[in-house]
């Protein structure tokens, strides 16, 4: 109920306010219909998605800008978000700044991955542990510089909080900036190329200390009706003593995608060293001809070493509508 209650006031504050800053809305909704099954678990079935509402503010004075972004979630299970992304970014073409919640430049490219699902409990590495959306208690600040139109540097960093294994945890906050992530992409006539490193370290609430390093890259390659997508990527996870080590590589033509990625684990005081190869594909089709609706067919098998459950098929119907 206070969700809803918060919701309603966000979006009637920026109607209220349009006369003064105009306000842009756009937005898009997300079903998945999913099916996953296990090496040791029966088939399991979920139905999960979310209503997503932007609100988009700016002013301008001469070549400079303010820009404002919020989204609004709303779940269909029920559950209301008052926000997803939430940031203020000021600048020009040529330099910005960016604060609060928001997502960094992507390193690691997958494609289409609505059908991918991993065997379980084997770390996966994409360059994406201070990327960005960091929890209550932390936030982000990130500068761009764009030299050319086809060149963009990203210095990030996480103010407060940070993330470890891709999901946020409970740093004690004594930290100012407890990850820095810089990144570049360059995009040319043959393709897009990404590159980045990322340099985590801050103290838990339990006393434990996170610290770890990563990089990667990857090349998105024009091809005649279609892209091909490499990336690879390093992580030396010194607080876990353990280093992992995943790549994938990915196909686009016309609707179809197929993809595989390999992820490898190396735990430095364990014999056990797991190891995952999933191979994913997805077809994409417009529906009914209907202006921005598609449906998209995914469905992935994944094949692990050395852990008890180690094999997953995943089959998935996404339907999107943008609006």
């Amino acid at each position: 109920m206070k969700k809803t209650m918060l919701s309603a006031i966000i979006i009637s504050s920026l109607s209220a306010n349009s006369a003064y800053s105009e306000v842009k809305f756009y937005g898009d909704m997300e079903v998945n219909s999913t099916s996953i099954a296990t090496a040791t678990e029966e088939t399991t079935y979920d139905q999960n998605g979310r209503f997503r509402l932007y609100a988009v503010a700016k002013h301008t004075s001469g070549d400079n800008y303010a820009l404002s972004q919020a989204q609004l979630l709303m779940h269909t299970d029920g559950d209301i978000s008052p926000y997803g992304d939430a940031f203020v970014q000021i600048g020009n073409q040529t330099w910005d700044i960016q604060a609060g919640r928001f997502q960094g430049v992507k390193v690691f490219d997958l494609g289409n991955d609505s059908g991918l699902r991993n065997v379980s409990n084997i770390k996966v590495y994409q360059v994406d542990e201070a990327r960005g959306r960091i929890t209550d208690s932390g936030g982000q600040i990130a500068l761009h510089y764009k030299p050319t139109k086809s060149l963009n540097f990203e210095l990030g960093t996480v103010f407060g909080d940070a993330f470890l294994d891709g999901e946020t945890v409970n740093g004690d906050n004594t930290t100012a900036i407890s990850a820095v992530r810089p990144a570049v992409v360059l995009t040319t006539d043959a393709g897009i190329f990404s590159a980045g490193f990322e340099d985590v370290e801050y103290q838990l609430d339990s006393g434990a200390k996170v610290k770890h390093t990563g990089y990667g890259a990857s090349a998105k390659l024009v091809i005649p009706n279609g892209f091909v997508r490499l990336s690879g990527a390093f992580l030396d996870d010194e607080s876990g003593e353990r280093e992992v080590v995943t790549y994938a590589a990915n196909l686009q033509y016309e609707r179809y995608n197929i993809g595989v990625l390999n992820s490898k684990v190396d735990n430095i005081d364990s014999t056990t060293d797991p190891s995952l190869k999933t191979l994913y594909v997805a077809y994409v089709m417009p529906v009914l001809d209907i202006k921005g609706t598609f449906v998209a067919f995914g469905s992935s098998y994944s094949e692990a070493k050395e852990v008890a459950d180690d094999k997953k098929f995943t089959s998935n119907i996404r339907i999107n509508h943008y609006f």
